[in-house]
Order: C-alpha cells, then structure tokens, then sequence
C-alpha cells in the first residue's frame, strides 16, 4: 500500500508513533550510564535506570501498528504484490545498514582506527546473526513481513481465528515464548507475532479501560526498576539489568494498549501540527537505523567526563543531539530520489 495523504492519516496514531520513536532514541541515549553502574554515583545510575525500566514498551507498539494498519480484505491474489513491494522496501536498506554498522564495530572504543578482520567477521554473520545490537528489530520485522500474509488469510476464513479463539491462543504463545528467554533475540520472535496478531483484533476492543491499564503499566515498570536495582545490588553485574527486563512483556502489555487506546482519541485540529507529525513518524525507520550512528560519536571512553555531568544531563544531551541529527538524515534520506531506498 502506498504512503496515505496527510489528510487521510489518524493524526493520534502518527503522534504515538513519534512518542515511541523518542523513546527508543531517549533508552540508547542513556544505556551506556546503565551499564556503567559500578563508574557512576548512585544516584545518577539510579535516575538513568528509573527511565530505562520505564521505556521497554514502545518498540512493541511498532508491531502493535503494523498488524492494525494491514489490510483486511488482503487475499492470495495480493501476494505476489505484497512480497515484492515489501523486497524492494526491506532487503537493499537492511543489507546496506548491516554493511554500515559492520565498519562501526571494527572500529575499537578507544582509538578510530578500523580493524578490518572484525570487520570481516561481523560481516560474514549478517545472513544469520545481527550485525549491530539494534538492527534484531529489522531481523524480526523481516519475519513477521513473511508470515503476515498467510496468517491474515487463515484469520479470514477459518472460525480458529476469530477473535476469542485466537487471542486466547495468543496469550498461550505469550506465556509460552517465557521458554525462549536463553535463545537471545529469537525467543522475542513469539511475542512480537503475538503484537502483530492483536493489532489485526484491534478494532473490536474499546479503550473504556485505557486509564486502568496505563497505571498497570506504571506498576510493572516501577516492579521492573526496584527488581534491576536489587539483583545489580547484590550480584554487581549490569548485564543482569535487561536479564530482568528485556522478557517482562507481560508486564508491558497493559502500557502498549493504554497507550494505543490514549492516541486513538487524540484529535488533532491544527493542521500544521498534525502533519509534522504525520511527517516525523513517515521517517520512523530512518530514524530507528540512522540515531546509533550519533549515538556512536558519544565513545565509551569518555565516559568519566560525561559523569560528571549531573543525572540525567548526559541522557538528554545525547538524545537531544542524535534525535535531531537523525531526524534530519532520515528526512534528506527519504526525500532525496537517489537515498530514498535507505529509508524503509
């Protein structure tokens, strides 16, 4: 499907997607203080890891999104068209990011020199194992594109798949993908199909429970950030901080549909208003793929001198700057003809 006109747009839907956006710029932002915990003052880790726990909700949305905007009446006949608009729009940008992120790992934290044998070898992972720590969204995407289809088509014309059926056995595959936690990135798999599957039911639910469900939401979080606080407390190892939260979807759930239902009443008046922000969130991708590039400016080297700055300072410095500077890429990379095919 084509790009929809601005006036054809959900403007709520858009300004979500430029929330979720900020949120995932705002958690790489800070992660590198989150993961310093023994080099950073209390005080500051904790402030830094209050925000992290509290942002573990808006990649899910993306997915969420994806399922409510697919057609319905999609049909076998669309296939063949489907998969090959969906080729052209995925594979040549996630290949020549995975080539752009292989040269960023080559290069060490302390010097900017190239190794190019690490180079090689982050490369040579591409067809089966991510090549930089964000592009497993693109991976997952790249799965769901294929089976989507397919699983619409049944959702159309087998009882199984009506809405209580199916989200019934949708909440069986989200407790069941618990069980993949050790398989790293493939055990998210399972849930991601289960957001995308939801957003396709999305329309026959009300939001009259969206207020209850945000403060559920805010419960898991808060749950989530005194359970990473302790257990980094007692073991002292920072690696153990997305352990207890990167599997907490569950948890996540109620935010994801607060925050669906919440956008979906929003009403945008201002016309300028609204299609800024129907034009922020039509560069989403290029702004997911191009904010590490900025990120990766703020070494890791310079990490003491960043400390000094007071909590929080730092996190949204760097996400002032590489929000903005990604933005801006995104955009010359969608509106130029020759880089536009960067930018899913």
């Amino acid at each position: 499907m084509a790009d929809k006109t601005l006036r054809q747009r959900d403007a709520g839907l858009d300004l979500l997607r430029c929330v979720c956006m900020s949120g995932v710029v705002l958690l790489h932002s800070i992660q590198t203080v989150v993961f310093a915990c023994g080099n950073a003052p209390a005080i500051y880790w904790e402030t830094h890891l209050a925000v992290f726990a509290a942002l573990r909700w808006p990649v899910l949305i993306f997915f969420l999104l994806s399922g409510v905007l697919f057609p319905s009446t999609f049909t076998i006949r669309d296939i063949p068209a489907y998969y090959r608009r969906r080729a052209w729009k995925i594979l040549p940008p996630f290949l020549a990011w995975s080539v752009i992120f292989c040269f960023i790992r080559g290069t060490s934290n302390v010097t900017w020199e190239t190794n190019w044998d690490t180079v090689a070898a982050v490369l040579s992972q591409v067809p089966h194992k991510m090549s930089y720590y964000h592009l497993w969204f693109m991976y997952d995407f790249i799965l769901i594109i294929l089976a989507a289809p397919f699983i619409i088509i049944l959702k159309n014309n087998f009882r199984i798949f009506d809405s209580r059926a199916f989200l019934l056995l949708s909440g069986v595959l989200l407790f069941a993908s618990q069980a993949f936690v050790d398989l790293g990135h493939v055990g998210r798999i399972p849930v991601y199909v289960f957001y995308f599957y939801l957003g396709t039911f999305m329309h026959s639910f009300e939001g009259k429970y969206r207020y209850l469900l945000l403060a559920l939401g805010v419960a898991g979080f808060g749950y989530n950030f005194l359970s990473a606080r302790d257990i980094v407390a007692a073991t002292g190892n920072c690696d153990l901080v997305t352990s207890t939260m990167r599997y907490s979807f569950i948890q996540q759930l109620p935010m994801v549909l607060a925050a669906y239902f919440i956008a979906r009443d929003v009403r945008i008046t201002r016309t300028a208003f609204s299609n800024a922000a129907t034009k922020i969130a039509l560069c989403g991708f290029g702004i997911y793929l191009s904010h590490p590039l900025f990120i990766w400016l703020f070494r890791f080297d310079k990490l003491e001198s960043y400390l000094r700055l007071p909590p929080l300072v730092f996190g949204l410095f760097v996400f002032l700057v590489c929000s903005l500077a990604s933005l801006a890429l995104a955009w010359l990379l969608r509106t130029n003809r020759h880089t536009r095919w960067l930018s899913p």
